[in-house]
């Protein structure tokens, strides 16, 4: 296995067409794995760096990943990517230990990662299951309705029932595909009010974060694309998503409605639309996410099985991380223990965190 790391601009005709080829040739449909998000990580991201990979004859794959400092790794656009994943041709051999070593890391930390590329990173690596909430429409979208039907006899009716009132009281409701750029900026402001309501971190607030987004609308070709949705009522717009779709398959990326008009469920409305224009815009799957937000359970009716965590090779970069997760973990455990509880906890964890960082001897590393 032979591996050429370069920044996602650097990437040729040659190997942007391979890549698609590839995830075509996987069914590996996630926009997050296309190459295009990984040219739109890069223009809002220096530091994002796509490993190709090469056997005897052509290339075999595709690594993408963001540095954060020397030897430390994490996925492109790593607050922003909702499934991560090498994308290799069926059949090819590779190793994380022999792909992070190529790469230069030593300790790549992944969010939403395909399960079976998981299984056997080897003690120097801490896995956590999760998994993604999908709307499956490949089916038909009457057979996914009658399921949620069967499911749930009050889902559909009681979204009906406020549509129909939202169409009554406020004015017709509609779907726009592929809003404007007034749509996305209501949209934003929609979405950072969320998460200052839900004491959230503002993604938008870090400006390579909206870059790349942006960036994502610009970047079309016939298998991939980003836009707003905007559900109306009348000339008033009332919930939107701002997602990204590759192969089918359309990321429930940015969803938001206006709080004003909460009581008639806008957000449900606009995801039914969505399922009812599936065909049209050539959607066979909704990916909702990570999140066990209560519209998401009801609302799936399939799951792709995740990991969360990091893998890593022997180095003292690789122990420090270890140290700083295990601390993290510890922390965010004690949270539900009393003060004196929270207090010994934290200290036992922050000496083991010292005596993991311990510097081993290169007998030991091995």
């Amino acid at each position: 296995m032979h591996l050429s790391v370069m920044h996602p601009s650097e990437l040729g005709e040659h190997e942007l067409a391979r890549w698609r080829g590839l995830q075509k040739a996987n069914q590996a449909s996630s926009p997050f794995l296309s190459p295009e998000f990984a040219i739109a990580s890069g223009r809002a991201r220096p530091q994002s760096r796509v490993a190709v990979i090469k056997d005897a004859s052509q290339i075999a794959g595709f690594f993408g990943f963001e540095l954060v400092v020397p030897g430390v790794g994490r996925p492109l656009g790593h607050m922003l990517s909702d499934l991560q994943a090498v994308v290799t041709a069926p059949g090819t051999r590779w190793s994380w230990p022999a792909l992070l070593q190529s790469c230069g890391l030593s300790v790549w930390a992944f969010t939403s990662l395909v399960q079976p590329q998981a299984v056997g990173m080897g003690a120097r690596s801490s896995v956590h299951a999760t998994e993604t909430s999908l709307i499956d429409l490949r089916a038909g979208v009457e057979a996914y309705l009658r399921g949620r039907r069967r499911a749930s006899a009050s889902l559909l009716s009681t979204c009906e029932r406020k549509k129909r009132k939202l169409d009554r009281e406020v004015g017709p409701v509609r779907l726009v595909q592929d809003a404007d750029a007034s749509d996305f900026a209501v949209l934003r402001r929609w979405k950072s009010a969320q998460y200052r309501r839900n004491k959230i971190s503002d993604i938008f607030s870090l400006d390579w974060a909206g870059a790349l987004v942006q960036h994502t609308s610009r970047l079309r070709s016939d298998s991939f694309g980003g836009g707003v949705s905007m559900l109306y009522a009348g000339e008033i717009p009332v919930a939107g998503l701002y997602g990204v779709r590759s192969n089918g398959c359309l990321a429930y990326w940015f969803p938001a409605y206006d709080p004003a008009f909460a009581a008639y469920s806008p957000g449900v409305t606009l995801l039914l639309e969505l399922v009812r224009n599936a065909p049209a815009a050539g959607v066979e799957v909704i990916d909702l996410g990570r999140g066990d937000e209560s519209y998401k359970m009801r609302w799936r009716n399939a799951a792709t099985p995740l990991a969360e965590g990091y893998v890593a090779r022997p180095s003292a970069q690789a122990h420090l991380w270890r140290a700083r997760t295990s601390l993290r973990e510890a922390l965010l455990r004690s949270r539900a223990r009393g003060p004196a509880e929270q207090g010994l906890a934290w200290w036992r964890q922050a000496a083991s965190a010292a005596r993991a960082w311990r510097p081993r001897l290169p007998e030991e590393s091995g």
